[in-house]
This record gives structure tokens, C-alpha cells and sequence, in this order.
């Protein structure tokens, strides 16, 4: 039902971490397009990545293997990767799959940003 559904990205970059506002749908038919926007900004200097996932209205398993992907990334690099504004249903998929023990999660994106500042 989700399958072929736009998603987009935007960019920010606060205090030398990357924010990045993901809307749409995260799913097979454009993980390669996530991962391939995600190494980008990965390989620009910075402390780390946020994921601004507020306006994320459906992410599949293949979203689910690009989020484990991107944090390996950024652990080799010694660079942190976070989340922000969760939707319920996201949530609830975090805790099944035992990701919210392994994540920084937010509430929103100032909290976020604060609480990986030098």
C-alpha cells in the first residue's frame, strides 16, 4: 500500500551537526535513495547526524536496515547519530526490534542539538 511513495529530504546544519528532516515514506522501493543521501552527509565534517523523523509516515523493514546501516557508519567515524520527534507507530517499531535501547532518541530537535554540543 506504501510501496513506490515519495519520500523527501531536507538539511540543516546547526552548531556542526547535520539535521536531516525525513517526510514521506522510507520503504525498498527508496532505502538506496536514503542510503545514498545519508553517506553524503556523513562524509561532510561534522560532529554527527540527527534524524528528524516527525514527518515520517511509514518506514519498512528496508528503512528499518538503513537506520542499523547509517549508525554503523557513523560509529566507525566516531560520529553520533540521533533521532528526533518519533510518531508513535515509529516508536513502538523501535522497541520491537530492540532499537531504542541502542539509539538516541529525542522528543524534538533542540533537546537533540543540546545535548550533543561541545
Amino acid at each position: 500500500q506504501f510501496f513506490g511513495e515519495i519520500m523527501n529530504i531536507s538539511s540543516e546544519n546547526r552548531d556542526n551537526i547535520w539535521i536531516l528532516s525525513i517526510s514521506g515514506v522510507i520503504d525498498a522501493s527508496n532505502s538506496a535513495r536514503f542510503e545514498e543521501a545519508f553517506t553524503t552527509f556523513a562524509a561532510q565534517p561534522a560532529r554527527g547526524i540527527i534524524l528528524d523523523l516527525h514527518n515520517l509516515t511509514y518506514m519498512s523493514s528496508a528503512g528499518i536496515r538503513e537506520i542499523i546501516k547509517a549508525k554503523r557508519v557513523l560509529d566507525s567515524k566516531q560520529m553520533f547519530l540521533a533521532f528526533c520527534s518519533l510518531q508513535p507507530f515509529l516508536q513502538e517499531v523501535f522497541d520491537l526490534a530492540g532499537l531504542s535501547e541502542r539509539l538516541s532518541i529525542y522528543q524534538d530537535i533542540d533537546p537533540a542539538v543540546s545535548a550533543h554540543q561541545t
